[in-house]
């Protein structure tokens, strides 16, 4: 059958080619004593007869047939062009996952297209719920990715190198001592070794082969930076003028099934509006930079069926 499809791949490799990493978002499983014991009793559980009840795949297979006879299968994102305009220009590999962002944002209004609205050309019209939902997925992912920041277990083996070197009088630091440290195996400690080195947030100064490594602090840690608009900020640029001052980051409120994020005083469950609102999706497109140009001609294709 022709596609679209989706690829699923696994490695134990701490990162891979450059070429083949821009072109898939990567989700690194935990390696923490938590994990791992909730990994020990899933099996002990098999080996015991209790296994998981096995879930009923008939629902998702009527849907599949529904969506191929029935369903609608095209979708416009009205607040793209705000995405875009919003998101950090800087980084170039933006200009492959932003793509991959509308398309999950389409595929999951798609799936939720019996509470969503429809055009005039009879197409699905996805909400901020989508982009929140899609936003929750995938924005680590991105993030590291395009190295605004790192995830929370390469930030955890550099911040213990860092007290450790500091201890040792800003000698270099042993595996052994940082496996103890982490109270981590020494595979887990290495592989988040090997990531924090690609990122040059660790040097290792032991250059012969089969030699422990001398590890030493390098590039600084970054911020806890993000790339993609949160939800509350999109909204506000949707709802509000373009001088109004951007809301509080404190709180992430989640808006009710098929509609948009409600103010603060309102209550989390809402009525769709009988007459919704028209709003403006368009921003001002006067001095953006290149890159933000490129980011809105992606936003403006989203704006027809894929």
């Amino acid at each position: 059958r022709q596609g679209p499809t989706g690829l699923i791949t696994t490695t134990t490799w701490a990162h891979l080619h450059p070429e083949n990493e821009t072109r898939m978002l990567s989700v690194t499983v935990r390696d923490d004593v938590t994990q791992t014991q909730a990994i020990l009793a899933g099996l002990a559980d098999k080996a015991h007869g209790q296994q998981a009840e096995v879930p009923d795949l008939a629902p998702w297979h009527a849907l599949q047939n529904w969506l191929e006879l029935a369903g609608c299968r095209e979708v416009t994102i009205p607040y793209a062009p705000h995405v875009a305009r919003l998101s950090d220009p800087r980084p170039v590999r933006l200009r492959r996952d932003l793509g991959k962002v509308f398309t999950l944002i389409q595929a999951h209004a798609m799936l939720h297209q019996a509470h969503r609205e429809r055009d005039a050309q009879g197409r699905i019209g996805a909400t901020l719920d989508d982009y929140a939902a899609v936003h929750a997925l995938v924005i680590d992912s991105i993030n590291e990715g395009v190295q605004a920041r790192v995830s929370s277990q390469v930030r955890e083996t550099v911040e213990a190198v860092a007290r450790l070197q500091t201890a040792n009088k800003g000698e270099p630091v042993l595996i052994g001592d940082l496996v103890e440290a982490l109270s981590l195996d020494r595979s887990a400690v290495w592989r988040r070794v090997q990531a924090a080195r690609a990122a040059d947030h660790l040097i290792n100064l032991e250059e012969r082969r089969g030699r422990p490594a001398k590890l030493i602090l390098g590039e600084p840690l970054p911020g806890e930076e993000t790339v993609l608009p949160k939800p509350e900020v999109l909204e506000h640029a949707i709802h509000m003028p373009e001088h109004a001052p951007p809301p509080s980051q404190a709180t992430v409120r989640q808006g009710g099934e098929g509609g948009v994020y409600p103010p603060i005083e309102r209550a989390t469950v809402q009525q769709p509006s009988p007459q919704p609102q028209q709003l403006s999706m368009q921003p001002d497109r006067h001095a953006l930079t290149e890159t933000q140009q490129f980011y809105l001609s992606i936003a403006d294709e989203n704006e027809f069926p894929f």
